[in-house]
């Protein structure tokens, strides 16, 4: 039985059975439906509870259970974090009415992973998450829940999780944050965040400001999502960033690239702009390689702006590029050819009428590309144009080719035969032959007619004769009036 479909059959048993079922061989995975306790106190053994769409109010006392490692108590009416759990390394608690973080007397000494996701939480007291109550926690979420932070009852406006040492992914997501900033302010939350964070997290917010201050020190991260935000611009970093490897910026508002920014993350080799209204042509201006030379993961998708030749020219390492809804119609020859490293190309959505050979062919002929996405509304698999792409991909048998055929379904482009392109094809080189052809007729039935005319013209040629007497070629007064046929044919006549 699938996973899946097991999940569902047990939050199908939770919500309507009203009672506990069992999963795994020696009962060790609990699912309940019922706040009392009686509903599981026998389960001695367990190592993971689950007690969701419920009516729980409070953390139910676990203290006999000295084998639980995960609880899962989303979907329920906790409003405060009141009880430790020592042994638990994961705690979800989702979807509940917590509205503080106060209590700094309990103790999480193995917890690892701790999500609030969906809460409406206000208050979080300062320190409350410290090495001391959670040392070895790694992942926290807060995802749609700091909404309703009161800047008013916090602390000083300050809210640091930079105490828990070994902390390294936090998430911040779905809060409508307008501003992430790590300096002083009397207007706006400052955040302090640990040194040894991997992830930092910031997706689907409203940021317009994102203070890279926030990411000083932090020699290990590795990946910093920005997605679906409304930042316009990156102001470049005064350190290094020496593991970020991955960078999410797509859905934002830039129109420029600050390429200092990357200046400062040497290993970065995943980048993410896409849907972002960039102004390709005005970023070139600067006559510099706009994107990191040791990129190997590249996402533009839905580009609106022409692509140049010098675009990708620095980045032979590349391996992925994504240029997917892409506005362009037509593609320059020299765009790919110095991605020499290329394995997968994405034009999915595009609205290219044709497949020009030679943009594509440098890119199969050097056998590194492993698939090519073409699939679009305004090219079908069976047309004329990819028959270049089909005879060669027979030939090499190295590349997957994805296209759409008649039925709108994708599918590889080496499965599908192409008829009808070599009997297009014939009658195009029929016709091309049968109009040459006329046109050398017309030209020599032309040349005949104009010989002819100039052999017509040369033997009905007679000469003009002037004839003048004798006897008055000396005299002066007719020599005088005869001045203006000098240039004629004379004949003397005696």
């Amino acid at each position: 039985m699938k996973p899946t479909l097991v999940y569902f059959l047990q939050l199908f048993i939770l919500i309507y059975a009203k009672e506990c079922s069992l999963s795994g061989d020696n009962s060790t995975v609990v699912f309940c439906a019922n706040s009392t306790i009686s509903s599981y106190s026998n389960f001695s053994n367990m190592t993971q509870l689950s007690i969701v769409y419920s009516e729980l109010f409070d953390l139910p006392d676990l203290s006999n259970f000295k084998q639980l490692e995960s609880l899962y108590l989303d979907h329920n009416h906790i409003e405060l974090i009141t009880r430790s759990y020592s042994t638990v390394k994961i705690l979800s608690l989702t979807s509940n009415r917590i509205y503080a973080l106060h209590q700094t007397n309990l103790s999480y000494p193995n917890l690892e992973y701790f999500d609030l996701s969906h809460n409406p939480i206000e208050h979080i007291t300062r320190n409350y998450f410290s090495n001391l109550l959670f040392p070895r926690l790694k992942v926290l979420k807060f995802v749609n829940a700091l909404k309703h932070l009161n800047l008013y009852i916090i602390d000083e406006h300050f809210l640091s999780f930079s105490l828990l040492n070994s902390l390294s992914e936090i998430y911040f997501d779905d809060n409508h944050f307008e501003e992430f900033l790590c300096s002083k302010s009397t207007e706006h939350i400052q955040w302090r965040l640990p040194i040894n964070l991997k992830k930092l997290s910031l997706r689907n917010n409203k940021l317009h400001v994102f203070d890279g201050n926030c990411l000083t020190q932090m020699s290990n991260l590795t990946e910093l999502d920005l997605h679906s935000n409304q930042l316009i611009y990156l102001s470049p970093l005064n350190f290094t960033l020496p593991s970020l490897t991955k960078v999410q910026l797509d859905e934002n508002a830039f129109v420029n690239i600050s390429v200092d920014f990357f200046r400062s993350t040497p290993q970065l080799n995943e980048l993410d702009l896409s849907r972002n209204p960039l102004n390709v042509k005005q970023i070139q201006l600067k006559k510099q390689p706009i994107f990191p030379s040791n990129l190997k993961i590249l996402y533009l998708d839905g580009l609106s702006s022409d692509l140049s030749c010098s675009l990708f020219e620095n980045l032979i390492q590349l391996e992925e590029l994504s240029l997917a809804n892409l506005a362009s119609v037509r593609l320059k020859n020299c765009l790919f050819k110095k991605l020499i490293n290329l394995r997968l190309l994405n034009l999915s959505n595009h609205h290219l009428k044709t497949f020009d050979e030679s943009v594509f062919r440098p890119l199969l002929i050097m056998k590194q590309l492993d698939s090519l996405d073409i699939t679009s509304q305004t090219l079908r698999c069976h047309s004329c144009s990819l028959r270049w792409v089909n005879e060669f991909l027979k030939i090499e048998n190295m590349t997957d080719v994805i296209c759409l055929n008649e039925q709108e379904q994708e599918i590889s482009l080496n499965t599908v035969n192409s008829p009808s392109c070599s009997s297009n094809n014939l009658f195009f080189i029929l016709m091309t032959i049968i109009s040459i052809v006329l046109l050398l007729v017309f030209l020599v039935l032309l040349l005949v007619c104009l010989d002819k005319q100039r052999k017509y013209q040369f033997t009905n040629f007679r000469p003009v004769y002037h004839m003048i007497p004798l006897r008055h070629y000396h005299d002066r007064i007719y020599q005088e009036t005869t001045e203006d046929i000098t240039n004629d044919n004379v004949m003397l006549v005696t």
